[in-house]
């Protein structure tokens, strides 16, 4: 019992990480092109100016693509409303044409019998 001692808190050991200077290049440049062989800086120039040309390409067709699709919305949207307007115009004469029919069966005269729609029958005579 006596080797026993009181819990403490572990003392903290702070890690320093060792310093060293750094690399680093007097003349350096942010070029891509930095390469002493030039078949291989021509050719990522070229690689880098074929994927400019590439997004470019895409992004007009994209243009295109959206310019075409409105278009062919407007003139769809222009034959349903011109539709629409027949339809309207065509509904409109033949209730003008029921409603016509409807004085001549209220005025009666003979020419007409209920239901409008066709000439008016002698009576029969019943037997």
């Amino acid at each position: 019992i006596s080797s026993r001692h009181p819990l403490q808190w572990r003392p903290k050991v702070q890690k320093i990480l060792d310093m060293k200077t750094p690399r680093y290049q007097h003349d350096y440049s942010m070029k891509k092109d930095l390469d002493p062989d030039k078949d291989r800086v021509k050719l990522k120039q070229l690689n880098r100016q074929l994927k400019r040309e590439s997004k470019a390409a895409v992004r007009e067709l994209r243009r295109d693509s959206d310019f075409l699709d409105q278009e062919r919305f407007k003139e769809q949207s222009e034959k349903q409303a011109r539709l629409r307007d027949e339809r309207v115009k065509n509904f409109a004469w033949m209730e003008a044409e029921q409603a016509t029919i409807n004085q001549q069966v209220r005025k009666g005269q003979g020419l007409m019998k209920g239901g409008g729609s066709g000439v008016a029958k002698k009576p029969r005579v019943k037997r």
